[in-house]
């Protein structure tokens, strides 16, 4: 489902699917690297996680 999402965006916007992953990563380093109290707290095997990671976090909370 994961790659499903991120190939979707990628046609959506016409870029490729590590565009859309580098994106996301960076949107997330910048999310991480200023936080705000409200984020919530994405299990991660690193300190700041990666776009699959985040995916993960969203669809499970929208089940």
């Amino acid at each position: 489902m994961k790659k499903y999402i991120i190939n979707e965006l990628s046609k959506k916007y016409g870029v490729s699917a590590g565009e859309i992953e580098s994106g996301m990563q960076e949107a997330i380093n910048a999310a991480y690297k200023n936080p705000n109290k409200n984020a919530p707290d994405i299990a991660s095997t690193n300190h700041i996680p990666t776009p699959d990671e985040v995916i993960d976090y969203v669809m499970a909370r929208l089940k």
